[in-house]
């Protein structure tokens, strides 16, 4: 490769990676009314840029993901409207190298059934969705204490969880002191699915305490891909046909 079409290839690299250091913006997909507390938490974080909602009541349609670069589902009432025509399109957008979040109360099984199409099976899902497990719990064993999903991760008290089995090829961080898993994830094509069993509003009636927004935060910049490796993988790749040509 001639020294001019290398140094054009840099500039590309570092333009990539400049333009995946810009705010994240996010999509939510929800049908809680007080979803309002997860967009103004988030907004504190500076990692940020757009945060809009969707409503799983509006016609299932690829194209209203595009613009984001994650996308975060909750659901805290059941039946949930097009769950299986919204939860395929979320399953291709991370195939596709988006990042999806999946908070409460995805996981739960209770109540009216749920069918959430691919994006709730062993391919597509760090978790496999349960029934509600009574009581209050805390934080537990943070089985990678390094890990991104748990930078600032000190208390967390809740009454929200389910008993949720990781899928073949999840990865659990870290659990709570009953042992279900809090938080874990999974690659899925390009991009990365997050799993977390925390509520997003702090509740004076059922426990939700402590860092339960940092880690809303941490899940939701874990979800997209890393500048570095995507840079890493340009470069690889110049390396790879440079070799083949001579």
């Amino acid at each position: 490769m001639h020294r001019s079409a290398w140094v054009v290839l840099v500039v590309i690299c570092m333009q990539r990676q400049v333009a995946l250091g810009a705010p994240i913006d996010i999509a939510i997909i929800y049908n809680d009314d007080e979803v309002d507390a997860l967009v103004s938490g988030l907004q504190q974080y500076n990692d940020f840029g757009n945060i809009d909602l969707i409503s799983w009541s509006v016609t299932p349609n690829p194209a209203l993901l595009t613009p984001y670069d994650a996308v975060v589902v909750t659901d805290r009432y059941k039946p949930v409207a097009n769950s299986a025509g919204w939860g395929n399109v979320v399953a291709d957008y991370a195939e596709s190298g988006g990042g999806v979040v999946l908070g409460f109360a995805f996981f739960s099984t209770g109540g009216p059934a749920v069918d959430f199409g691919r994006l709730e099976d062993a391919d597509h899902s760090p978790f496999r969705r349960g029934g509600i497990v009574p009581g209050d719990t805390s934080l537990g064993e943070i089985l990678i204490p390094s890990h991104p999903l748990m930078t600032d991760i000190n208390e967390l008290e809740t009454h929200y969880r389910y008993d949720v089995v990781d899928h073949p090829g999840a990865t659990v961080v870290a659990n709570f002191h009953d042992g279900y898993p809090v938080a874990g994830y999974m690659d899925v094509g390009s991009g990365r699915v997050v799993g977390i069993q925390m509520a997003y509003k702090e509740d004076p009636y059922f426990t939700n305490r402590g860092d339960f927004m940092q880690l809303y935060r941490n899940a939701v910049v874990y979800s997209v891909p890393e500048p570095a490796t995507l840079s890493l993988l340009t470069l690889g790749g110049w390396l790879i046909t440079r070799r083949k040509r001579r």
